[in-house]
């Protein structure tokens, strides 16, 4: 038992530097230039990477094992990791981006929800490592258990924050025009680095532009433009919001994750005869 409340402290300690290091970042994002910028963006963006790394490294030695020659070409191609960690560098490189972005536009009480959801991540954790005890090898247990962790963790913090984000008090926008809504919203966060900024001000943009939508459908949108824009902007709006909670429960998977253990696996060794 002691065992347990141990592991499942460390857990929390490690997934709380997360949420601590996105909170500073929000805090000093506007004093920052773009090399301060660089020491926030270089350990998300490698926590983001080995939670990605973990789970392709754990696909790959599953196809190569199961379905591949040890000694044919195609398998002597895949035990190559150059190409898999090149890829998966890039797409942690996108969910940093998006993840520091969207943490600026964030209320006080979706701050509370991306800290209580460390909990819910830690029971999860601890529930899938169980249920999969006896039912997945002990090689893949853990990189399964992140993986399957993460998505619900990132599907049911996806679904609060909209609902927070519903009940949360927005700026009103009624009877502007959507042009108007873009130069306000543009101006209202700011980030000391033009790469950021730029970023931050897309997103701030198709924030407003969504409850802009939201708030003039009740008085109903006339004009063909505005109806495209407000679909759009609604749509952007959601798809913002999962691609961050994804992001954020992946780089909470990252700071638990271990791909050079799944790396050493037989099958994945370029010295396996």
């Amino acid at each position: 038992m002691s065992n347990l409340v141990y592991s499942n402290l460390i857990r929390i300690a490690r997934m709380s530097a997360v949420w601590c290091g996105l909170l500073a970042w929000r805090w000093t994002a506007d004093r920052l230039g773009c090399m301060g910028c660089i020491l926030f963006i270089l350990p998300l963006w490698g926590t983001l990477m080995l939670a990605s790394t973990e789970i392709a490294l754990c696909r790959r030695h599953a196809f190569i094992s199961q379905y591949l020659s040890t000694q044919g070409i195609l398998a002597r191609l895949l035990r190559g990791k150059t190409l898999l960690l090149v890829w998966q560098g890039i797409k942690a490189l996108f969910f940093t981006l998006i993840l520091l972005v969207s943490v600026l536009l964030f209320d006080a009480e979706q701050w509370l929800v991306l800290l209580i959801d460390i909990l819910l991540m830690t029971v999860l954790m601890g529930l899938f490592t169980g249920l999969l005890r006896g039912e997945v090898k002990s090689g893949y247990r853990e990189p399964m258990a992140h993986h399957w962790a993460h998505w619900v963790n990132a599907l049911l913090l996806w679904l609060v924050s909209v609902l927070v984000m519903f009940f949360s008090a927005h700026a009103d926008y009624t009877g502007m025009a959507w042009d108007e809504v873009v130069h306000y919203s543009a101006q209202s966060v700011l980030v000391a680095c033009d790469a950021i900024a730029v970023l931050t001000r897309i997103g701030a943009v198709g924030e407003a532009l969504a409850w802009w939508a939201a708030q003039n459908f009740l008085v109903a949108l006339e004009r063909p433009m505005h109806i495209v824009v407000a679909w759009l902007a609604c749509l952007a709006m959601f798809g913002l919001s999962f691609l961050s909670a994804w992001a954020y429960s992946r780089a909470l998977a990252g700071v638990l994750s271990n791909p050079w253990r799944v790396a050493t696996l037989p099958g994945l060794s370029t010295q396996e005869r």
